[in-house]
């Protein structure tokens, strides 16, 4: 992710991130179940609540 202005930036930036860029499997026809924040990035999918964890992760995230 590019670098935010701030820390409002920031949280709408990942928001958007987590929304737009990881699909549920179902949507691009895959298998693979990410159940933790790390495998969700790695992998590029995730099922529903794994979504919200994500975000969260990012949003308490010492950057």
């Amino acid at each position: 992710m590019d670098q935010s202005e701030d820390d409002l930036d920031y949280i709408k930036r990942s928001y958007i991130f987590v929304r737009n860029e990881i699909p549920h499997p179902w949507d691009i026809e895959t298998n693979i179940v990410s159940r933790t924040s790390n495998v969700v990035l790695k992998n590029k999918t995730r099922i529903y609540w794994t979504k919200s964890r994500l975000l969260a992760a990012l949003l308490s995230a010492d950057v």
